[in-house]
């Protein structure tokens, strides 16, 4: 079994957008210094990458696309996400609820098996004992809570899968501490509107082009910044850059006509037939 991913729960995020040419650039040219300051930080210690997929839901008044746009004091996604190392597929799921609290990051997850998501997704049901069997690190209060809180906004509120997205993800950390700092960055980026809603009120302005990536730096607090500081100084100016926002916003005219989302069941890693390899 796949155990859930390194991460931490209330921490800040910069993001960057480069090229990805560059990129590459920067860390053979850096490679020393990068090496002696980060290590790579994945599900599987000696993985070379993660693929990740995300399937987003939102209300057909898309509030949390709005609400991001608006960048809102208080807002929240939603999404349903599933990791393959190194190309390799598992049977878990993380649902999350990602939430902006004063720019604050608040993130809440559980780990379902993918088998048990059509059920809960559609009419709200699932084994509580089966759910914390594969979510040892949270007590079965902890399970409980989050569950209603997704379900109030599935069933409720009326969220359901948007957008589907997907990338390669190479993942590191500091060396000398731990969940203090990470930096991640995502290549080949693809986007797929699942359901029509009513047309965006607000644009998004931000773009991503094909030979860009996405850098993201997420930390507890200001001083683990001084860890990174060369790196940071280099990145410039963070961007902001929002994928849902952007995904939602970019296939607004693109999505099918007739489209119909995939069961979520059957949920699958994005391939790609771009490669990073110069970045691992």
């Amino acid at each position: 079994m796949t155990k859930e991913g390194k991460t931490f729960n209330k921490r800040f995020e910069k993001k960057y957008i480069v090229n990805t040419a560059v990129l590459a650039a920067y860390i053979d040219k850096n490679d020393e210094i990068l090496k002696s300051t980060l290590t790579s930080d994945h599900v599987k210690k000696d993985a070379a990458y993660t693929l990740i997929e995300n399937i987003y839901f939102d209300n057909d008044q898309l509030d949390s696309y709005h609400q991001s746009v608006e960048k809102t004091l208080f807002r929240k996604k939603l999404r349903l996400r599933t990791y393959a190392v190194d190309g390799k597929v598992t049977d878990l799921a993380f649902f999350e609820i990602k939430r902006k609290e004063f720019e604050q990051t608040l993130k809440e997850r559980v780990v379902f098996k993918t088998s048990w998501l059509d059920a809960f997704i559609g009419h709200g049901y699932y084994q509580l004992a089966e759910v914390c069997a594969v979510n040892p690190l949270k007590t079965p209060a902890e399970v409980s809570t989050i569950l209603n809180k997704i379900g109030h906004l599935l069933h409720e509120q009326g969220y359901h899968p948007i957008l589907k997205s997907g990338y390669k993800r190479l993942a590191f950390k500091l060396k000398q501490q731990k969940n203090a700092l990470r930096i991640t960055i995502d290549t080949d980026l693809s986007f797929t509107r699942l359901r029509n809603s009513r047309k965006v009120k607000l644009d998004y302005h931000k773009t991503l082009h094909r030979d860009q990536s996405i850098i993201e730096i997420k930390y507890k607090g200001e001083k683990d910044l001084d860890e990174i500081y060369q790196i940071h100084h280099d990145l410039g100016e963070a961007s902001g850059f929002s994928k849902y926002c952007y995904g939602i916003f970019s296939t607004e005219i693109t999505w099918p006509k007739k489209m119909s989302g995939p069961a979520i069941c059957s949920l699958r890693p994005v391939s790609s037939a771009r490669t990073v390899a110069s970045l691992s």
